[in-house]
């Protein structure tokens, strides 16, 4: 038997994440370059990567295991056009399932450092909070709309989101914890400099917004974290539009979920799963080293 190190709970050995407070284990030792021994983890233990130093673990997971997006352009654009059809017809009645379904394929298609995500949502539980989120726009005189709504909703999102791999998920283990307050500050921060750069902040505003997001996620134990920038991100914009002129509109299919791809690859987590080293590692320690 072993204990999990966050909350001490008894854990059967080869758990990868604890039943209890569904914090990840531990990783297994990487080894020491230089002696190909086995180096017990130590969340101190830093390496170089990038210019930043960094825990070895999360080198590992990074190099080994990167964040993506498989979901194709047609398919999304079959979801999205399908949702607005279903949603006229059913005079919005059916919105709430058919965002579950969206949600339900992006997070299929969507891997954090080689892990799959799962949203368990469904339509049926959505649809109260829905009416109540309706409810409280109409009497606040659209107040609720604008500052609140996104919050909840969020909320809602990420509480349905886990892990694929993490077997029955444990309450509360993903949460929102972004406030109101804080996204109106990131949303005035984010126009201002999209105003007085005549737009060209736009990106930057792109990448702020998300980032603010990211790090008030938390699945399944595992905070997120994104790091693209905004100057990567208009070199992408740059070259998809210049597709998009020369194959006249058709590659708009691709456009979002390319912009979708590019955000899942810049998304990360400190929290380390149970992976398996990256083979001929080449991570070099630094600062003082715990005994083998």
């Amino acid at each position: 038997m072993i204990y999990c190190s966050h909350c001490g709970a008894q854990m059967p050995d080869g758990a990868r994440f604890c039943a209890n407070c569904g914090k990840p284990m531990l990783p297994p030792p990487v080894l020491n370059n230089a002696t190909n021994t086995p180096v017990p983890y130590d969340p101190n233990n830093v390496a170089v990567y990038n210019g930043t130093n960094v825990p070895m673990a999360t080198v590992e997971t990074v190099d080994t295991y990167p964040s993506r997006f498989t979901g194709g352009a047609f398919a999304y654009f079959f979801i999205q056009l399908l949702t607005i059809l279903v949603s006229i017809i059913s005079l919005t009645l059916l919105l709430p399932a058919m965002l579950c379904w969206e949600k339900r394929w992006e997070c299929k298609h969507t891997y954090i450092h080689g892990r799959q995500l799962r949203f368990d949502g469904r339509g049926a539980q959505l649809f109260g909070r829905w009416l109540l989120w309706i409810l409280l726009s109409i009497v606040t005189l659209t107040i609720y709309l604008f500052f609140f709504l996104p919050i909840a909703k969020e909320k809602w999102i990420v509480k349905h989101t886990h892990f694929a791999d993490n077997g029955e998920p444990v309450e509360g283990s993903s949460t929102f914890d972004g406030g109101a307050g804080g996204l109106i500050g990131v949303r005035l921060a984010a126009f201002f400099v999209t105003l007085i750069t005549l737009s060209f902040g736009l990106y930057w505003a792109v990448c702020y917004t998300n980032r603010w997001y990211k790090k008030h996620t938390i699945i399944d134990g595992c905070r997120l974290n994104f790091d693209g920038r905004g100057i990567q991100l208009f070199g992408k914009i740059v070259c998809w539009t210049l597709l998009t002129i020369i194959t006249i509109g058709i590659f708009s299919f691709w456009y979002v979920v390319k912009v979708r791809k590019w955000k899942v690859s810049h998304t990360h987590t400190n929290d380390i799963p149970n992976l398996p080293p990256m083979p001929n590692s080449t991570v070099v320690p630094v600062g003082p080293q715990p005994n083998p």
